[in-house]
């Protein structure tokens, strides 16, 4: 599997991101995290409004460091399929 460069959000902003945006950052599909979601990878969206649902800038950083730790493979917490 290639190594895709992840690029992380500016560590001093902490604001909130839209799943586009996510999907900018993290080179997986929409699907994914979704099923993130699922599995506890990845805490569900705040919803701000009926059809607007965002994560915490932090939130997500985490999650890229979790990723470039190798915690994160395929989708699933540890487990390289």
């Amino acid at each position: 599997m290639a190594k895709t460069k992840i690029i992380a959000p500016t560590p001093e902003l902490d604001g909130f991101l839209r799943v586009r945006q996510i999907l900018a950052l993290i080179p997986v599909s929409k699907t994914q995290i979704y099923a993130w979601i699922t599995s506890g990878i990845l805490p569900p969206a705040t919803k701000v409004s009926p059809k607007i649902a965002v994560w915490k800038v932090s939130t997500i950083r985490a999650l890229i460091d979790r990723i470039d730790r190798g915690e994160v493979l395929d989708g699933t917490l540890g487990c390289a399929k």
